[in-house]
């Protein structure tokens, strides 16, 4: 009965991963943008256009694993917060932990970033040789961009997911605690008893436990 609340918690952790990577994709686009004198010459000094993407993608990569890494950090501290959280509705909340399959998902997502926080500059802007942006000024570095606009557009939309989410969530929780259970619960003491599912795999087995 707790597969919903954590397709729940995964979509939002999904969520708030399209915020960050539409983040950053738009720091490194804008990243790239100040960079075009730069890129422009070291094109005319002879530097290919495939040189120049894995450039952009060895920065990027090192950022996304340094980011991943930071995450499983916080994953391994906060890791308990969640056991504790996830023991309110199942049993089974002590089977959460980091294993293989969680540190392979968190290489793919970084690396999939980084791939993608680098591939993005290099679609918004032409890697081709442009004397006008070597021999260009500061002003030259400001440049519009609808790749920009999108990634912002899509930065607000998901936002805007997920606070609307959190408010229904919110409005839930009021209505909850406001609804009428047609008994007194004054002086009421109730108790939970979480039996290890491993253990007592039968009613018969759990009824006798609770006798």
């Amino acid at each position: 009965n707790f597969e919903s609340t954590l397709l729940i918690l995964v979509g939002t952790a999904g969520f708030v991963l399209l915020i960050v990577c539409a983040s950053v994709a738009n720091l490194a686009v804008a990243r790239t943008m100040r960079r075009d004198r730069e890129l422009a010459l070291r094109t005319a000094l002879g530097a290919s256009q495939g040189r120049l993407l894995r450039q952009l993608a060895t920065e990027s990569l090192i950022l996304a694993l340094v980011g991943g890494a930071c995450g499983l950090l916080l994953a391994f501290v906060g890791m308990d917060l969640l056991v504790q959280y996830a023991g309110r509705f199942t049993p089974r909340a002590t089977e959460v932990r980091i294993d293989t399959a969680v540190l392979l998902f968190t290489l793919g997502v970084s690396l999939l970033t980084g791939i993608i926080a680098a591939i993005l500059p290099a679609v918004s802007r032409r890697l081709g040789p442009r004397r006008a942006a070597i021999s260009a000024g500061p002003r030259r570095l400001v440049h519009r961009s609808d790749l920009r606009r999108a990634l912002i557009v899509a930065q607000v939309a998901a936002s805007f997911v997920l606070l609307i989410g959190a408010g229904l969530m919110v409005r839930s929780l009021l209505k909850l605690t406001g609804v009428d259970p047609g008994f007194s619960s004054d002086h009421v003491l109730t108790m939970q008893i979480d039996m290890n599912f491993t253990k007592y795999r039968t009613p018969a087995e759990r009824a006798a436990y609770l006798d």
